[in-house]
């Protein structure tokens, strides 16, 4: 495929649908750069025999759970999504009791709002126990595993399907849309790496789309000056789709499904907790060592 072809299908294709990796977001990057490589990420991943933590902007954040299957990070997903929009749906209705103009309006809004409070308390207290995921702190969902299916088209799904090599657990059908595993990527890191790559790859091509829509409203040197702009843009991620090929198996003018299948749910502590959290896991290890040479003696 030419650049120019290339161009045109990255700026109709659908590049993912990406499922969210940390309750923390990054700044946008910029759109002239190459790839990030993993000496780039800012999140590090201090896990060791005797605790599991990240380490972000000088903050701890130990690992209070596992998640590891996709339908329980989709499961997750679905409750974090609940238990915040139960919270902004309060947050309005504290709003709208400050405005309204009657004592029965007011009155009627309390009511509302305690309902609706002592339902997020019920669901907060389930996270709690499911998760070890509470409204009153602040974590980060890292994504341990990610299985990447490219969308296929109705002929390309037959042959898939046809092929003696191909896994049945290796084809989804999602409603009318039909896909295959290509490329699973482990480790919090690599997930990490990937997920920013995504990021600058879909900003570039926004950026692309952008300049081409103000160079034909632009004439004379203005005209010029961003056309040469657009070329040099594209040059920039046509190398970028590249090395996404090359990386994770698959081209950018593709439309594709991203699944997470494990990830872990860490929470902010402060020293004091932290300190505390690893000590307890310093304890559990020389528990399970000791435990181990009497098993051994046993034996």
């Amino acid at each position: 495929m030419t650049n120019k072809k290339l161009i045109s299908a990255l700026a109709a294709a659908s590049l993912f649908a990406v499922s969210a990796c940390a309750e923390e977001s990054e700044a946008a990057p910029e759109t002239s750069t190459p790839l990030s490589q993993n000496e780039n990420n800012t999140m590090t991943n201090a896990t060791s025999s005797k605790l599991d933590y990240i380490e972000q902007n000088g903050q701890k954040f130990i690992h209070v759970s596992t998640i590891g299957t996709v339908e329980a990070n989709r499961q997750f997903m679905r409750n974090v999504n609940l238990v915040n929009q139960q919270r902004r749906q309060i947050a309005l209705l504290e709003e709208a009791r400050k405005i309204v103009s009657t004592e029965d309006a007011r009155s009627a809004l309390a009511k509302e709002i305690d309902a609706a409070a002592k339902k997020l308390e019920e669901n907060n207290a389930t996270m709690a126990k499911s998760y070890g995921y509470s409204l009153a702190r602040k974590y980060i969902h890292a994504v341990v595993k990610t299985r990447i299916f490219i969308k296929l088209t109705d002929d390309e799904y037959k042959k898939a399907k046809d092929d003696p090599a191909t896994k049945p657990e290796d084809l989804l059908v999602r409603g009318d849309d039909k896909f295959r595993l290509i490329a699973v990527i482990p480790g919090v890191e690599e997930n990490n790496l990937f997920r920013r790559n995504v990021q600058l790859v879909q900003a570039q091509r926004s950026r692309i789309v952008q300049m081409r829509q103000a160079a034909e409203n632009a004439s004379g040197e203005e005209k010029a000056k961003l056309e040469e702009e657009i070329k040099k843009a594209e040059e920039v991620l046509v190398k970028n789709n590249e090395e996404m090929t090359k990386r994770y198996g698959f081209s950018l003018a593709r439309d594709y499904l991203m699944e997470i299948e494990e990830s872990k749910l860490y929470t902010l502590v402060n020293e004091e907790e932290f300190l505390k959290a690893e000590k307890a896991a310093a304890d559990a290890e020389l528990a399970a060592g000791a435990k181990k040479i009497v098993e051994e003696a046993k034996n």
